[in-house]
Parts: structure tokens; C-alpha cells; sequence
């Protein structure tokens, strides 16, 4: 599974990467991760040559949250989710009994 990566260009604009081909055959694991890279891929498209500064803005004045910031939250879920899968396969959530 490939990770996109917020890259800045010399001009501060955002340059999202191809959404990915999702399969349409092959086992429940090959699927999920097809789909999750097409998500993650569509909310990078969404942030496509936008400026640093669009980025970090709100859209709406009483929301919480800029693209920026969904970005990071997305972002900071699936270190959280990889760090507990790790600890399930052999570290401080694993099975003991």
C-alpha cells in the first residue's frame, strides 16, 4: 500500500498524484486496500493546486476543519491504526492468554 505525500511546488500550489486503479477482482484484502488508496487519493485531488494558504483556510466560517486539516486527521488515524495492527501481531495488544 503507497502513501501519498503532501508535496509543495516552488510556486506553493499542492500537486495531487493520479487516483489510483481500483481492482475489480482478487481477495477481500486486495480490495479494501484498492479502495483506501482510491479515498485517500480522492481527498489529495480535492487539495489539487490549491496555495498553502487555501489549504489552511476554512471553507465555512463555524467549521473546525480545513482541507489541511482533514489531511492530518486521515493522516494521523492511519498511524494510530498501523501502530495497534503492529502491537496485535506480536506486541502489547497481542493475545495473552
Amino acid at each position: 500500500m503507497r502513501r501519498a505525500v503532501l508535496k509543495v511546488s516552488a510556486m506553493d500550489t499542492f500537486s495531487a498524484p493520479e487516483r489510483p486503479h481500483v481492482p475489480s477482482s482478487g481477495d477481500e484484502r486486495l480490495q479494501l486496500d484498492g479502495w483506501l488508496d482510491f479515498y485517500r487519493a480522492t481527498v489529495l485531488t480535492k487539495c489539487d493546486g490549491l496555495s498553502v494558504a487555501q489549504l489552511k483556510t476554512r471553507p465555512i466560517a463555524t467549521s473546525m476543519l480545513s482541507l489541511l486539516g482533514i489531511v492530518r486527521h486521515m493522516t494521523f488515524v492511519e498511524q494510530v491504526r498501523d501502530h495497534l495492527r503492529g502491537h496485535r501481531h506480536g506486541g502489547l495488544l497481542q493475545d495473552r492468554r
